[in-house]
């Protein structure tokens, strides 16, 4: 059992690497002809006309949207920078100056040394107490819930 999911492990890994190329192919193809658009042109001048502008912008989206995966892969692995970080004290020797990622994928909330800001996992999860008495039900659906506590012989007739 264990060497089947070490095996589909590995596989996942495999699918997601492949992906990521052909994303990064279809990217580069779509760039590749955002600069023969601009080269076919000859001038800037002739570049600078309704159709190849759109062209261009079609093109240069679409290249952004294949580039997103692998991007966003890059990302969660920690192996892709953001460039406006900024890195505090603790950070100068080295360590990545982002919080660890959860097992979800997602970004764990940075902890803060702001005045009244919430510094364990435990006071993040917690949930708001729950009411010690309960809700009182609006009588439109006490109403509701009468007609249909009412036996089925009334409702066929």
């Amino acid at each position: 059992m264990a060497e089947t999911l070490k095996m589909e492990g590995g596989l996942m890994k495999n699918e997601s690497l492949i992906l990521n190329l052909i994303c990064v192919v279809l990217a580069l193809i779509f760039v590749a002809l955002v600069a023969w658009t601009f080269i076919s042109a000859g001038s800037v001048g002739s570049f600078l006309t309704i159709d190849n502008l759109f062209i261009t912008t079609v093109f240069l989206l679409l290249a952004l949207v294949f580039l997103v995966n692998p991007l966003m892969t890059l990302f969660e692995s920690g192996k892709l920078p953001i460039p406006f970080l900024h890195r505090t004290a603790k950070d100068s020797a080295g360590a990545a100056s982002l919080p660890p990622a959860s097992s979800a994928g997602r970004i764990a909330a940075p902890a803060t040394t702001a005045p009244g800001a919430i510094k364990s996992a435990s006071e993040r999860s917690a949930l708001p107490p729950a009411r010690k008495t309960p809700r009182t039900v609006p009588p439109d659906v006490e109403k509701m819930l009468a007609q249909m506590k009412e036996p089925e012989e009334k409702n066929s007739q």
